[in-house]
């Protein structure tokens, strides 16, 4: 009996077998495809996602530009027209000692928004009014000016359109962007002096031979605009025209009560302060406070 039992199980097992390998590979097909299906939602999730956090950073880069040109027309309603900004910890979100050992390149992600967007907004609204905006200049204790220099060139290159930089004389051989003959930078390489008679506390010297050097430059750029508007005349006047024909005054001063100084350090702002030259501390760890800050002044 046990035989014929063994023999009629075995035969079930056999006639089974088939249609259980046939419910098991459905059963694989169907787990397959739901992986799948599972794996589609989850990467549509993925990327709405992903597109909601770049529409919103969107909007914020536009919201942020906005205030920024309201900030410089608060500095132009103040008659503010120049610009000393710190570099490390300032336009930097780092520090670099000026020991920085990395590429030029990696100083790029550390340059904060803010700054790049007030450095352009400032030279687009100077392009706009013909010369009559605000300059701007780096004064930093740091000696690697070369890698200040670098960053600059790349906040203008990113930022600015290869036409405006034109205009204000920041294109140089090549048709590279080259702010060295716009954007003075007074750092510790000592490839300058000031031999004023004004203090030397601070970033006072700094600020006081990069206007020297500003002044220089605002001449020359006068002398070569008016040989072009009058070549035959020898004792060309003070005053040109714009491109309305109306006669354009020639930009006003740099003063210590036209200056505004945007630094980390407290003692710089102490020094600037004492000597009657605006300055706002720029809080590095609460950057978003800097605009509301400017909007401030009076």
């Amino acid at each position: 009996m046990n035989i014929v039992r063994r023999k009629r199980q075995k035969s079930r097992t056999k006639i089974l077998l088939p249609f259980i390998v046939i419910v098991a590979a459905v059963s694989i097909v169907y787990s397959f495809h739901f992986l799948i299906q599972l794996r589609n939602l989850l990467f549509s999730i993925t990327t709405t996602t992903t597109t909601t956090i770049n529409i919103t950073n969107s909007s914020m880069s536009f919201m942020s530009a906005v205030t920024v040109e309201k900030a410089i027309d608060k500095l132009s309603e103040l008659d503010i027209n120049f610009l000393a900004l710190d570099f490390d910890q300032t336009i930097l979100d780092i520090h670099t000692g000026g020991n920085w050992k990395g590429s030029q390149d990696e100083l790029f992600p550390h340059i904060r928004p803010v700054f790049a967007q007030l450095i352009t907004t400032a030279l687009r609204t100077e392009s706009i009014s013909n010369g009559n905006g605000i300059e701007i200049a780096v004064v930093t204790f740091s000696f690697q000016t070369r890698f200040v220099r670098g960053v600059i060139d790349h906040i203008i290159e990113v930022g600015l359109d290869h036409d405006t930089s034109k205009k204000l004389g920041m294109i140089g051989i090549g048709g590279v962007v080259d702010t060295s003959q716009k954007i003075p930078i007074r750092g510790g390489d000592r490839s300058w002096r000031y031999n004023g008679s004004g203090s030397i506390e601070g970033k006072q010297p700094h600020m006081a031979s990069a206007v020297e050097e500003l002044e220089k430059l605002r001449e020359l750029r006068e002398e070569e605009q008016q040989r072009s508007e009058y070549p035959t005349t020898t004792t060309p006047s003070t005053a040109t025209t714009n491109g309305n024909g109306n006669e354009k005054l020639p930009p006003a001063p740099i003063t210590r009560k036209s200056t505004l100084l945007l630094d980390d350090d407290h003692r710089n702002i102490r020094h600037a302060l004492d000597n009657g030259v605006r300055a706002i501390w720029f809080d590095p760890k609460r950057p978003n406070k800097l605009l509301p800050e400017i909007m401030k002044l009076v």
